[in-house]
């Protein structure tokens, strides 16, 4: 059974066992929430409780600023791949399928202001509460992670004629002497996503702001004095350090 399944029964007029339903996730956990709540057709969760989210700030925070995290890899300082911002946008000019959702055709230099957000509306089937860390580790390597994309075995290209972007294509390689199968958007969106589309923004869990989806935001920092760093300090550290955490959750 899949979560938004889960959560309809649990919610169902039919079942009494349950009032009010709140979700926490962390980390990559709340891309499976924020999945089942783009799914469902309505109010599931009352409160869903966001900790260190790994999902694109752009899919639930449209304003958010754009975000590109240079590469840099040594190994016994020598380098061995160094990219900049300036080239990684340059490699991958691409739509920014996660800040619009419907334009994927669209040159990400010309979509500032159009399309609609790829988490659209769910912020009215759960209010969302965003606990964020500004100095996360695992979010940090999360964000040069973006700029390796295209990921192997996948490919993406686009059309221009007279200097004028055209269509967006996406592909999955087919291997030796089998052709490429072309993915389309939305319905290949779990392979175009997280395979081919580069997040230009800070992950949720970083972002230190409220807006778009997001109801109200708060910094694990000032809740867990000790959490320096720690990507996953609110399920590791004992309960007398995150009290703080599960009374705001409580209220």
């Amino acid at each position: 059974m899949d979560l938004f399944t889960c959560l309809s029964t649990i919610r169902s007029p039919r079942s009494a066992r349950c009032e009010r339903l709140d979700v926490m996730a962390h980390s990559m956990g709340n891309i499976v929430v924020c999945e089942a709540l783009r799914a469902s057709n309505g109010p599931v969760v009352d409160n869903y409780y966001a900790c260190n989210s790994a999902e694109v700030g752009h899919a639930v925070y449209p304003d958010a600023a754009q975000h590109v995290y240079p590469v840099q890899v040594s190994v016994i300082g020598f380098p061995l791949v160094s990219i900049s911002e300036q080239d990684a946008v340059s490699e991958y000019p691409g739509p920014n399928l996660y800040r619009n959702a419907t334009l994927a055709g669209v040159h990400v230099n010309s979509e500032a202001s159009l399309g609609t957000h790829y988490h659209d509306g769910i912020g009215q089937k759960a209010k969302i509460v965003n606990f964020y860390n500004d100095n996360d580790a695992a979010l940090d390597i999360w964000g040069p992670n973006q700029l390796l994309k295209v990921d192997v075995g996948y490919a993406y290209s686009f059309t221009m004629t007279n200097d004028v972007y055209g269509f967006d294509q996406f592909f999955k390689s087919g291997g030796l002497f089998v052709s490429d199968k072309e993915l389309f958007w939305p319905t290949d969106s779990a392979s175009i996503l997280p395979y081919i589309v580069q997040g230009r923004s800070k992950a949720m869990g970083r972002l230190n702001s409220g807006g778009g989806e997001i109801s109200t935001s708060n910094r694990l920092s000032d809740l867990i004095p000790n959490i320096e760093s720690e990507h996953s300090g609110i399920m590791n550290f004992p309960l007398y350090e995150t009290h703080a955490i599960w009374e705001t959750v409580a209220k």
